[in-house]
């Protein structure tokens, strides 16, 4: 497996893989990147993407989060493919953004995590991340449907941080 940032001549090989998510386009999180916003870590398998994460280097992307724990990168969409769950895949992903961090001369870097995601939230804690003074803030975001219809998604969420 190989662990990069994601190249411009990659872009159509990854429009299918990144969601639509958040009313956003893979050309508008691409954009952030190009502005050094944020970055996109890809998880290769030869030309098979096995999974994603972004990094967002201004600090939290909530404004009260941000303004509790100013000018610490977060991660976040963490995405592994579901043949390729449960193999460690998610930890290489966090890893690899933790060193993107450590390079640019970060002290810490944090996530969001919902309550209701358990399973993400044990093994982000797995990884030394903890709880914050934001440890409950809501997080609302739009999600496009099938139907090309929106659904507001509002989600009770946790930040955790770790001390690089």
């Amino acid at each position: 497996m190989e662990l990069r940032i994601a190249q411009q001549h990659e872009y159509d090989m990854l429009e299918e893989l990144i969601s639509h998510a958040y009313l956003r386009t893979l050309q508008d999180e691409l954009d952030d990147q190009l502005f050094g916003l944020q970055s996109l870590a890809i998880a290769w398998d030869g030309k098979q993407p096995k999974g994603y994460g972004f990094i967002y280097w201004p600090g939290p992307r909530e404004l009260g989060v941000a303004d509790l724990i100013p000018g610490c990168p977060e991660i976040f969409r963490m995405t592994v493919m579901p043949k390729y769950q449960s193999a460690g895949i998610g930890s290489e992903i966090v890893y690899f953004l933790e060193d993107q961090a450590k390079s640019k001369g970060y002290a810490s870097i944090g996530l969001a995590v919902a309550y209701d995601n358990t399973r993400a939230a044990a093994l982000y804690r797995r990884l030394g991340y903890a709880e914050t003074v934001a440890n409950d803030f809501t997080a609302s975001y739009k999600q496009e449907r099938s139907d090309a219809s929106v659904k507001t998604i509002t989600e009770r969420c946790t930040f955790l941080q770790k001390l690089l």
